[in-house]
């Protein structure tokens, strides 16, 4: 049995957690006595780095190595962990244990922590106030008060249950990822040196980063924006990825620089990105666009335009064009990439092509493109018009309708006659001038007979289905 010395230093620590011991001896054991000695805790310096996934529960121990500048204790089965003691602490990383309980009161000189992944419904960093990095991501924290924190620049408090974050006295904060929260508002107007800002999936009705002229990266998608004011950003801005609002108007006029812009599932009616020649991915689709001209974004390489209300688009400048998704739009003609020699991909399914599009259809087709989606059958639904001698009828012939839509005939008898029947899909709906196909779901056929006019049968009133 090892007899203890009865001074301070070569008191033997008590270290309960066998995994923890048997790491510690490996490594710091300089007796080889197989045990760990305070003044062999206290020689360790620099930074001590636990393996990791070793289902270590207690850390029990620790608070001797008062000389060690950064612990990495990740990837474990801790639920609590007090650091208080390692006062020389400059970074420490616990993420992905089971932590509900951790405290660096003591670590007026930290300033790395990362602590992802925890069950943390509290985390006091007040007296950590060098600290320059605060990740606390995945955690349960339903406040966070990081006002003391004045010298921090990275804070990532992403995924947790946070209803308020106060960044204002964050003056040199440079990146802020505080998404997926509850947040309903958000004030970074005094982060003036911001670069990175994710606020996404927030219940955010406003966000104002004019103020913020050093902003590179924006992603506040999925929250209830009705209003986004750029203008700031002019000269630096990106990407800009604010998908999923409630914006109505959205102006990036004076964002050259903007390369990646998704602005999906909004209530857009327009957009106009003439000025934006180094945009690359352009995300639009399904808003309310009736027109689009991307003819100075020669650069462009993805564009999602689908489920707008494009009658046209053209393509032809766009040479370096590799996905095009344009589908679920009201285009008449399709559009012709026949010169976007490095298109992989095309989608441009439930539009209103007509046989016109034929030729266009076979040389695309013929480009060998990994992927072409147009279906003419399945995305509209065939209407057969003929008419015989003695009058008229307007769209003749095979009219493609989309599915669920609507389609006007008209009918004109010639001079001197007058119209003797109608037949829908062989069933008379009489002598009308007109007749409307309303919510077109499968093929159909009119066929209108004309007669001519005799000196004792005058023609009758007419009227419209």
């Amino acid at each position: 049995m090892f007899s203890l010395s009865v001074t301070a230093q070569t008191t033997t620590i008590t270290i309960p957690d066998p995994t923890f011991k048997a790491f510690l001896v490996t490594h710091y054991d300089t007796s080889h006595d197989g045990e760990i000695q305070v003044s062999e805790a206290q020689a360790v310096t620099g930074t001590m780095k636990i393996p990791g996934y070793s289902n270590i529960t207690d850390l029990t121990g620790i608070e001797y190595f008062t000389g060690i500048t950064g612990l990495d204790c990740s990837h474990e089965q801790l639920t609590s962990l007090d650091v208080s003691a390692n006062t020389a602490l400059k970074i420490l990383r616990c993420n992905d244990n089971q932590l509900t309980n951790l405290d660096v009161s003591g670590n007026k000189a930290s300033q790395y922590l990362a602590c992802d992944g925890n069950k943390l419904t509290k985390l006091d960093v007040g007296t950590n106030t060098a600290l320059q990095t605060l990740s606390c991501q995945h955690n349960q924290l339903i406040a966070l008060d990081v006002s003391a924190n004045t010298a921090l620049q990275y804070l990532d408090c992403k995924n947790n249950k946070l209803t308020s974050l106060d960044v204002s006295t964050n003056t040199a904060l440079q990146t802020l990822r505080c998404n997926d929260n509850q947040l309903t508002k958000l004030d970074v107007s005094g982060n003036k040196a911001l670069r990175f800002l994710d606020c996404y999936s927030n219940q955010l009705t406003k966000l104002d980063v004019s103020g913020n002229k050093e902003l590179q990266e924006l992603g506040c998608f999925s929250n209830q924006l009705t209003k986004l004011n750029l203008s700031a950003g002019k000269n630096l801005l990106q990407s800009l990825y604010c998908s999923s609002n409630q914006l109505t108007k959205l102006d990036v006029s004076g964002n050259k620089a903007l390369r990646m812009l998704r602005c999906s599932s909004n209530q857009l009616t327009k957009l106009d990105v003439s000025a934006n020649t180094a945009l690359y991915v352009l995300h639009c689709g399904r808003n309310q666009l009736t027109a689009l001209d991307v003819s100075a974004n020669t650069a462009l390489e993805y564009l999602h335009c689908e489920n707008n209300k494009l009658t046209s688009l053209d393509v032809s400048a766009n040479m370096a064009l590799y996905v095009l998704h344009c589908g679920r739009n009201q285009l008449t003609d399709i559009p012709d990439v026949t010169g976007c020699t490095g298109l992989y991909e095309y989608d441009c399914h439930g539009n209103y092509f007509n046989a016109d599009d034929c030729p266009t259809i076979a040389a695309i087709e013929a480009m060998g493109l990994s992927t072409f989606i147009y279906n003419p059958q399945a995305d509209g639904h065939t209407i057969t018009c003929s008419a015989g001698s003695g009058g008229s009828i307007h769209p003749t012939g095979a009219q493609v309708v989309y599915d669920g839509s609507s389609q006007i005939v008209h009918i004109s008898p010639s001079a001197h006659h007058h119209i003797a029947d109608v037949l829908v899909d062989g069933r008379s709906v009489g002598a009308v001038t007109s007749y409307t196909f309303s919510n077109v779901t499968a093929d159909h056929t009119i066929r209108v007979t004309f007669e001519p006019m005799t000196s004792d049968k005058k023609p009758g009133s007419v009227h419209s289905s």
